[in-house]
Parts: C-alpha cells; sequence; structure tokens
C-alpha cells in the first residue's frame, strides 16, 4: 500500500469497526494484520496492540512475540519513532534514525556544538576514536579525534567532504546502539 494509505488504514478500520458495532453487526472484533510496512507499525501508536515477528529459521516458520513495543517509542514520546521500528522491528538501521538518535541527544543535553556533545559522549564513554578531516571551501584542516557517532553524523551531513572514509552498515549499527544505550 502507498504509505499515506498505511497511515490511515488503522484509523479508517477503526472506524469501521465502530459503526458495525453501533449497528449491532458484532460485539467484539479482534484483528490480525501482517505487513511490512513501517507505516502501517507507527500507526499503531494509539491502540491497543501486540506485535510479533515472524520468521524463517532452518525450514521452520517461527512467531515470536515483540514483546518490546516501549523500545520503538522515545521516553515522553506519544508515537512510535518510524527510524526505531525500521531498526528494531525490522533490523534496518538508517541515517536517518542516526540523525534522529544524535539530535534528542544533543537536545536533552544541550550540547548543539560539536565540541559539546563530543564532551558528554567521552563522559558517557563513548571514546575518540576516529579521525575526521574537516574541509572549508574545499581546503583540508588537520585531522582530529571524534566518536564515531560524530564521524557519521559529519559523514551525512557533509556529503560533500570526501577526504573521509565512508562509515560501514556495521558501524552505522555500531552508532546507533551507543546512542541507543545513551537515551
Amino acid at each position: 500500500m502507498h504509505p499515506e494509505v498505511c497511515r490511515v488504514f488503522i484509523s479508517k478500520l477503526n472506524n469501521v469497526l465502530d459503526l458495525f458495532k453501533k449497528k449491532r453487526l458484532l460485539e467484539s472484533c479482534q484483528v490480525i494484520l501482517a505487513t511490512h510496512s513501517p507505516f502501517m507499525i507507527q500507526s499503531l501508536s494509539d491502540y491497543n496492540n501486540s506485535i510479533s515477528i515472524i520468521s524463517k529459521e532452518n525450514g521452520t516458520i517461527k512467531i515470536n512475540p515483540f514483546d518490546y513495543v516501549s523500545q520503538i517509542r522515545y521516553p515522553n514520546g506519544t508515537i512510535y519513532s518510524f527510524g526505531l521500528v525500521m531498526y528494531k522491528v525490522f533490523g534496518v538501521a538508517t541515517i536517518e534514525l542516526h540523525n534522529e538518535l544524535y539530535g534528542i541527544l544533543q537536545e536533552i543535553n544541550c550540547c548543539f556544538k560539536e565540541n559539546d556533545i563530543e564532551k558528554w559522549f567521552a563522559n558517557n564513554g563513548i571514546t575518540k576514536s576516529l579521525q575526521w578531516i574537516r574541509e572549508e571551501k574545499g581546503i583540508p584542516k588537520p585531522a582530529y579525534n571524534v566518536t564515531l557517532c560524530t564521524y557519521i553524523r559529519n559523514s551525512i551531513h557533509h556529503p560533500e567532504n570526501r577526504r573521509n572514509q565512508i562509515f560501514s552498515p556495521n558501524e552505522l549499527c555500531q552508532s546507533i546502539e551507543a546512542m541507543l544505550q545513551l537515551i
């Protein structure tokens, strides 16, 4: 389904079920949906629901309850985070989730400058393990040490800077996991 249709599908379905109840066409109902859509899962934020992960292992279909619904909503958040749904439910790490986590950590710790967030990361056990080369008007500046989180953040926000190596999908996951531990 189109992403926007997925966003409104659950509320429309709920409206139809409420109408059926009012007309006494049904007393109660349980709806089972199968989806690969993070939009659909995100739209369940306001509903009493359970999510199960279905996988195939060694030729056997496994149904595992996803008991960590709180992991797809940020503290004090009212809806499921699209990025967290993609990561926790579907196992897909995205640069959008990385940006979201980095920004949240900057905001809750009032660390809007790179040096400030880097100090905060260091105080929370994330070491400066990589060298970043900043460019100004195409001229490279001396390399300096940064955390993996900031390295990836800078890589995302400064794609024009080609002097630094591209981060790997594994490094993206490591950085996301490190930031999730701090939220």
